[in-house]
């Protein structure tokens, strides 16, 4: 009888016990840091000497803020630059003026962009604008 009551102490006493006295099991912490617009743009270039256009073009959008935050916007221009330049790289030549044209309003100084907006006037067989572009560049 006396194995049957220590049997039956060490099962439904003594051993939930111990569980007591155990540290819990924490979980690991884990950090999370939101990707900043520059986070984006940095991944789109690296896209962009990859040769993967459309993921660059993609990252390039979410760099972008939002057009309620016009003053970030101005910070940016560089991503409409280099989002024309991916889509000179898939020959949208409309779209490619489009974004020139607004990294141009946001940093006029912006020689690359002026470049580009050259190339993708040319491309498109609009020699006069291409010749303006490329001389202001």
């Amino acid at each position: 009888m006396s194995y049957l009551y220590r049997l039956f102490l060490s099962l439904f006493i003594a051993f939930p016990l111990t569980f007591l006295t155990l540290p819990a099991h924490s979980s690991p912490i884990i950090y999370i840091t939101p990707i900043t617009g520059a986070d984006f743009l940095e991944l789109g270039i690296d896209k962009m000497r990859r040769g993967n256009y459309q993921e660059a073009i993609e990252n390039f959008n979410q760099a972008m803020p939002t057009a309620v935050n016009y003053a970030l916007e101005k910070d940016f221009a560089v991503a409409y630059s280099d989002r024309c330049l991916a889509y000179l790289q898939l020959q949208d030549y409309h779209q490619a003026v489009t974004d020139c044209t607004q990294a141009i309003n946001f940093a006029p100084d912006n020689s690359e962009a002026y470049l580009n907006l050259g190339v993708a006037h040319y491309r498109q067989g609009d020699y006069a604008a291409a010749i303006v572009d490329l001389n202001r560049a």
